[in-house]
């Protein structure tokens, strides 16, 4: 196995961790920690399952892989995903820790759990060509008064898929037009039957009936 990392930048700002085309990387210990830095996955990355904290951007280029395992990926920028991104039973927290009052969700994502959370009104927005799976839970919390946002910039519907047993968790969220959070399963309510006995007794009721709405002319004669 091959471990690559590549840390780039003089100012924290533009500073970044990138695994390295051809590279493989597994998080070393139990956490990894980028201090609000971006991470570019341009090789392979394996959590298992550590955790990922103070992830400014994380992007997946294409080509790329990011093995999220069982872990927990903690974003506090955007989620960019051109490459490929195996969810797990992982869980991926996008929320106010690098002090970003918006983030964007691009890419085509399947992920297990996904938490969007914040305390300051954060704008989450899912511009065009963004299709979001979820497998586990999405949860969605704001605070008090002060809602997140899940808005779509270009106007363009924007799907959230909920996969068949996945749930939804909604505190103080505003789901924007355009934002459709949808679900794969169709509930279905139980018909109930009749016996035996009470369709015979459904069937004299029925030919009664037609009976008495039946003109006068054309009754059966006594």
């Amino acid at each position: 196995m091959t471990f690559c990392i590549l840390t780039l930048g003089g100012w924290a700002a533009h500073a970044q961790t990138v695994i390295t085309v051809g590279s493989t990387m597994a998080v070393p210990g139990t956490t990894l920690d980028l201090a609000c830095t971006d991470l570019l996955v341009q090789g392979t990355l394996i959590v298992g399952s550590a955790q990922i904290n103070q992830s400014a951007t994380l992007g997946i280029a294409s080509g790329g892989q990011l093995d999220a395992g069982q872990g927990t990926i903690n974003v506090g920028g955007n989620w960019n995903n051109s490459g490929n991104f195996a969810a797990g039973s992982s869980t991926v927290v996008m929320s106010d820790v690098c002090g970003n009052a918006e983030a964007q969700l691009t890419g085509n994502t399947t992920f297990y759990n996904l938490t969007l959370i914040s305390s300051a009104g954060k704008k989450f927005k899912f511009p065009a060509g963004t299709s979001i799976t979820v497998t586990g839970t999405l949860k969605l919390q704001g605070g008090p008064g002060n809602p997140i946002q899940l808005l779509s910039p270009s106007g363009q519907d924007i799907n959230i898929n909920l996969a068949p047993g996945a749930q939804l968790m909604n505190s103080d969220a505003q789901i924007g037009p355009g934002i459709n959070i949808t679900s794969s399963v169709a509930a279905v309510t139980a018909i109930p039957t009749l016996s035996e006995y009470a369709l015979i007794l459904l069937a004299f009721i029925m030919a009664g009936t037609a009976i008495v709405l039946m003109p006068q002319s054309a009754r059966p004669k006594r």
